[in-house]
């Protein structure tokens, strides 16, 4: 289909995907007036919904860490990815135990007598 030209509007066809993703993974950015935005596709028989979450959330940080010192090297990067990544685990298993505290608070006891 051709560009449809009217005065002070120009729209343009793109093809859009039919719900099944071409690659395992595609990261599209893009820049508009509100600054960068982006996407994420994946397959999902390969990749769990979390994962790419934590993926997403590493990206926000190389990106922002790059942004406020230019001058950060992979190492750092990787140090800051790691840093982040125990945290991630320490609340998640502070959160496992809080949880399983609250099932044992919950339970019944039986007195058992010989």
């Amino acid at each position: 289909m051709p560009e449809l030209k009217l005065p002070g509007l120009t729209l343009t066809t793109f093809e859009i995907e039919s719900g099944s993703v071409r690659h395992d993974l595609l990261l599209a950015i893009w820049e508009s007036s509100e600054g960068l935005n982006g996407v994420f596709e994946y397959k999902t028989n390969l990749f769990h919904e979390a994962s790419i979450s934590r993926l997403i959330e590493h990206f926000k940080t190389v990106v922002h860490h790059v942004i406020v010192q230019p001058d950060t090297t992979l190492h750092e990067i990787a140090t800051i990815l790691i840093q982040s990544d125990e945290e991630q685990q320490r609340i998640q298993q502070q959160e496992l135990q809080t949880v399983e505290r609250q099932k044992l608070k919950m339970t019944k006891r039986k007195i058992i007598r010989n």
